[in-house]
């Protein structure tokens, strides 16, 4: 009984087989139970990132995203000097703005723009140090005055005196507004004043700038302001500074110093990108705390709880204003190549959401990253990703619409959204179809066909290229002057077949040519040889030929009659 067969051998290898598909199962089964759980996750913090649109019109990186708190209209900034105006309203699948401004700060990069709480204007910020008052419509209010350079205390010019890093409208004033600048200022304006300041004014001092909080380091030197924002209550303004401090103002305060100066929050030198308090609707507890995002080269995101810092002031010798206070999360590894790259919050404050960049070169892709702050530090972020080779330079996330608007290093803003949590905005014109006559005249093809251009035509009739640029304005600019200079000749000896002089020799040969051609001829046989055709095909004087009497002119002259005529009688 031993050689009988109880049931046919199994085959070589199929156990082994058998194993590696239930692996494989096994490994499927893992991946969709984390994709399950992370749309969970997802719908329950009411992170909007289930569908995306990309809005295309920038041909460099966007560095500004800023809505308006009604979530209507949407301006965006890039580093090729233009800013485009959204109406979500008006706006069909296509995207189109409905302005479009190549270059409202001139050939300044923009770095901020925000809304005023009642949504009918607008404060743009670029390296200039004068801000920019726009209205609804785009249309350009006023500029806030420029301060004296010559000044050496900050607190007595009326205006920044180097490039604006960071503009904030107050959260609940419509005519208070906030700027700070590389020269190491923080002030506050009146809009009322500022966008009626005419020159006089301007050279009484009322430029409409109410205060000025100059900013230093721990050694007392002045530092640039490179982020800044205000708390919900309208009092508090919380900046960051070059040196890699954290700083507080209390507005409220007589004071023109910092009242809180948390040293070591980031590297220094880095250029901090951004402070975010936690919104309003977050809670009690959240009005302490404090979002800030490494610059370039300080690859970290740091969330901070102000009783922390108070504390360790108070612990301090003598209780003084600076402390070293430790961050309640750190995390690290978050690659970012932008100093505008900003930290944002969500709408319920659960969520702190921040992008990545790619390096130049690297075959790899950013991402948005929301971490929850109530979760420990290792738990892995959600992630969704905006592109191969694409950086995030500019992050919103609007409150009331709950959408996400993240500015590429392509050019491009990329939306998203969850048709079960978000409202409005890009739900209405996604699914609004284009005009058909919109799509005739939208053709960029065929208007780049119908257009016309004429690059030797007058400037006032010459028309510009579909895609200027400021580059390409200069270029042209350097042509027109080359066409209007003549060629001047090879000093010394003459080169390319050319003789060699100078410029008076050329100018001398030009005059003289031309005179050469008068200089020997008789006036009176120029004037006569046209008398046969005037005799016989007059054009002026065909009307008198019957009435005028003819004319006899002497054929010769004899050089001795006009010496007898001037010899004495």
């Amino acid at each position: 009984h031993d050689n009988v067969l109880v049931a046919p051998p199994m085959p070589p290898g199929g156990v082994e087989e058998q194993s590696e598909d239930e692996e494989d199962d096994e490994y499927s089964d893992e991946e969709e139970a984390a994709e399950e759980a992370a749309s969970l996750d997802r719908f329950r913090l009411r992170l909007p990132t289930s569908h995306s649109v990309a809005i295309r019109g920038h041909t460099k990186v966007v560095t500004v995203i800023s809505l308006d708190a009604a979530g209507a209209r949407m301006v965006t900034g890039s580093s090729d000097y233009s800013m485009r105006m959204y109406d979500f309203n008006g706006m069909a699948s296509d995207f189109r703005p409905f302005r479009m401004m190549e270059e409202p700060m001139g050939s300044y990069q923009l770095r901020s723009v925000d809304w005023s709480p009642s949504n009918s204007n607008f404060v743009v910020g670029a390296s200039s140090p004068q801000p920019k008052l726009f209205d609804r419509d785009g249309k350009e209010l006023s500029t806030l005055k420029r301060g004296d350079m010559y000044l050496r205390d900050l607190k007595h010019t009326q205006g920044h005196i180097a490039a604006v890093t960071c503009v904030r409208w107050h959260p609940s004033e419509s005519l208070l507004i906030a700027t700070a600048g590389e020269d190491g200022s923080v002030r506050t304006w009146d809009v009322e004043h500022a966008s009626n300041r005419d020159d006089k004014t301007a050279i009484a001092g009322k430029s409409g700038q109410l205060r000025c909080w100059p900013v230093k380091d721990t050694r007392g030197h002045r530092s640039a302001v490179t982020s800044f924002d205000w708390h919900s209550d309208g009092q508090t303004i919380a900046l960051s500074s070059a040196d890699g401090s954290i700083q507080l103002i209390d507005t409220r305060h007589h004071d023109t110093k910092s009242q809180l100066i948390a040293t070591g929050a980031h590297v220094e030198g880095t250029l901090t990108a951004c402070v975010r308090f936690a919104p309003a609707t977050a809670g009690s507890g959240a009005g302490h705390l404090l979002a800030s995002r490494g610059g370039v080269g300080d690859d970290t995101m740091k969330l901070w709880d102000l009783r922390m810092f108070r504390a360790a002031a108070a612990a301090t010798l003598g209780g003084g204003r600076t402390c070293a206070a430790q961050p309640v999360h750190c995390w690290s590894g978050l690659r970012n190549n932008y100093a505008t790259a900003p930290c944002v919050w969500s709408p319920n404050g659960q969520l702190l959401c921040t992008g990545t960049s790619v390096d130049k070169g690297e075959d790899s892709e950013g991402a948005l990253l929301a971490f929850r702050i109530d979760a420990p530090v290792t738990e892995p972020p959600l992630r969704e990703s905006v592109g191969p080779k694409v950086s995030v330079a500019a992050l919103a996330w609007h409150p009331r619409l709950n959408q996400i608007f993240a500015g590429g290093s392509d050019g491009a803003v990329l939306g998203f959204y969850e048709p079960s949590m978000s409202e409005r905005g890009l739900l209405y014109c996604a699914s609004r179809a284009v005009k058909r006559r919109e799509v005739e005249m939208g053709d960029v093809s065929a208007m780049q066909a119908l257009n016309i251009r004429t690059p030797h035509a007058l400037p006032l009739f010459k028309e510009g290229l579909t895609k200027s640029r400021k580059r390409g304005r200069e270029r042209e600019i350097e042509k027109d002057g080359e066409r209007r200079i003549p060629m001047r000749p090879p000093p010394g000896v003459g080169t390319g077949g050319r003789v060699g002089s100078n410029v008076s020799h050329a100018l001398i040969k030009t005059v003289d040519k031309n005179l050469n051609s008068f200089r020997d001829e008789d006036p009176r046989e120029a004037l006569l040889k046209f008398a046969e055709l005037t005799e016989r095909d007059p054009l002026w004087t065909k009307a008198y030929a019957k009435t005028q009497p003819k004319n006899i002119l002497a054929k010769t002259v004899d050089p001795a009659d006009d010496e007898k005529d001037l010899l004495p009688q």
